[in-house]
């Protein structure tokens, strides 16, 4: 067996902040000319941390490793502004106390961030996270369009909560089903959708949290046709002809 490392993030096809580490393996007898480099490649693909984990290999497994030659995705200008959905069937606005609890977890920094996105005039859409900062609860935004890694429950992680900002008013939610699908590549339109339909996609009997596991746990579907464009088809094409 051959096999190597890669990561990619999925910020260049979708706006959402979410690197992944692909192992890619193939029968030792498949014929890898052309695909492979001999030292590892300097780009975004393949970070320091990737030849750290090489240099602790055990010689025996360091002679099955591979240098896949993958050029970087083209860096694409993706705003969560483009798959935000205005009017959610599935989740309400928060209440105004709510809304005034979130803030008040903030420290000055992020409530900075808060006044400057108010100050645009213009309709602001950003992020909220809560995270443990010395042992205390805090909240933290960002405005850069892009959301933070779509997480599950299970570990503690919190969900997102949408922050928008328009007319000096500021209201927040949590993430739409169709929002998330969205983030993770699956091209879906909320018109004409009607609750638990969700165009087919997810079954009439899952839940919000259902629905929002499934899509913490899945695979950015745009990362996973470039990596099979790049390098799996032509993989796949070696293999077919030498076991034809």
């Amino acid at each position: 067996m051959k096999f190597g490392a890669v990561l990619i993030d999925a910020k260049p096809f979708v706006p959402q902040s979410r690197p992944r580490l692909f192992i890619i393996a193939v029968d030792r007898n498949i014929e890898l000319l052309g695909l492979t480099v001999p030292n590892i490649p300097r780009n975004v693909l393949f970070p320091k941390a990737i030849n750290k984990a090489y240099e602790r290999l055990p010689d025996l497994i360091k002679d099955s490793w591979v240098w896949w030659k993958l050029e970087p995705p083209s860096v694409q200008s993706v705003n969560f502004l483009s798959i935000y959905e205005s009017q959610p069937k599935d989740v309400k606005f928060d209440s105004k106390n709510k809304t005034e609890r979130l803030l008040s977890l903030m420290t000055e920094r992020h409530l900075a961030k808060i006044n400057t996105a108010i100050k645009t005039g213009k309709r602001q859409i950003g992020f909220l996270y809560k995270r443990t900062r010395n042992g205390q609860q805090r909240a933290e935004v960002r405005f850069d369009g892009i959301a933070g890694c779509l997480r599950t429950a299970k570990g503690g992680s919190s969900r997102q909560t949408v922050v928008i900002i328009e007319n000096d008013k500021i209201r927040t939610r949590l993430l739409s089903r169709i929002e998330a699908a969205r983030l993770m590549g699956i091209l879906l339109t909320s018109n004409g959708c009607r609750p638990g339909e969700l165009h087919s996609f997810f079954p009439d009997n899952f839940s919000y949290n259902d629905s929002y596991t499934a899509m913490g746990d899945g695979v950015v579907v745009p990362v996973v046709k470039y990596l099979a464009d790049s390098l799996l088809n032509l993989l796949a094409e070696r293999i077919f002809k030498q076991t034809e």
